[in-house]
């Protein structure tokens, strides 16, 4: 849920999964842009890969996180792998341990 400018309380506008079975791990604020990014993994592959996803506040605002734009897609993020946000510097860290 998101607080609006123009609300006084909160209000539900939308799931932000937007691929069945999927587990949101971690939501971060990009304040650059005014999106919100999602790093969530699903059944489709046993809940072992990453896959992140920047979504405009106009989108969530619209019901409409489909339209959110992938990120990271030529990254192999694989469990036990993670995805951090570091805010301060406007980086994103990222870790895939291949098994052998």
């Amino acid at each position: 849920m998101f607080k609006t400018e123009a609300s006084t309380s909160l209000e539900h506008l939308c799931y932000l999964n937007v691929l069945p079975n999927e587990i949101i791990r971690s939501i971060f604020f990009n304040q650059v842009n005014n999106s919100v990014i999602t790093v969530g993994v699903s059944s489709v592959n046993n809940f072992g890969t990453l896959r992140c996803r920047s979504t405009t506040l106009a989108h969530i605002k619209e019901s409409k996180p489909e339209l959110g734009t992938a990120l990271l897609t030529s990254e192999s993020l694989k469990w036990p792998g993670f995805v951090e946000f570091d805010d301060v510097n406007k980086k994103i860290l990222t870790f895939s341990s291949v098994g052998g």
